[in-house]
């Protein structure tokens, strides 16, 4: 199931409930908005896949994302029994109880992978270890946080392209020193 494309919300007027082989598709962004469904009636997740989709932007992690409106009192009955995302160094959390005390809230938030474990290439490891020690508040340490892996891997590409026009790298270690000067610039 999945509410729209490109952030959506379906209103279910009655019960809401999701097998284990089904699979709910959620869309979000990094300015808040997201796929949603409005439940009027009881909310069932037996096990069901939740699949989040993000967009490229700049994700904070205290960012909750509304993902089923559960209108009464009567709480959500199960749990997800799994949930991924395309983005490699967020994880998706999921609340059952949160918003209104009955809504299911999804939150991203760090995931212990380090660039570096994305890396391919030497030129990408060199950038992603210098990328690894910025601070978590560094814009570009965010740039790369908020990518899939395949995102990141291009962004270290495309900083070791303007590190090597710029300084004429010939060492991996030469390359992972400037990395940082590069995203500094």
């Amino acid at each position: 199931m999945a509410p729209g494309n490109s952030f959506g919300t379906i209103t279910v007027n009655g019960a809401f409930s999701m097998a284990a082989a089904s699979t709910f598709e959620v869309e979000v962004d990094a300015a808040g908005n997201h796929d949603k469904v409005v439940v009027n009636g009881t909310v069932n997740l037996t096990g069901a896949t939740l699949k989040v989709l993000a967009a490229d932007g700049a994700y904070r992690n205290s960012t909750d994302y509304v993902i089923i409106a559960n209108d009464g009192t009567d709480s959500v009955k199960g749990k997800f029994g799994s949930v991924f995302t395309n983005l490699a160094f967020l994880i998706p959390t999921v609340d059952y109880a949160g918003g209104t005390g009955n809504d299911v809230v999804l939150n991203l938030e760090r995931n212990a992978t380090l660039f570096q474990d994305v890396a391919q290439t030497k030129n990408q490891k060199a950038v992603a270890g210098a990328l690894d020690e910025f601070p978590t508040n560094n814009p570009l340490f965010l740039a790369v946080l908020n990518q899939t892996a395949d995102g990141a891997r291009q962004a270290s590409m495309r900083c070791r392209a303007r590190s090597t026009r710029r300084w004429q790298a010939r060492s991996w270690t030469t390359a992972a020193m400037r990395a940082r000067r590069c995203w500094a610039a």
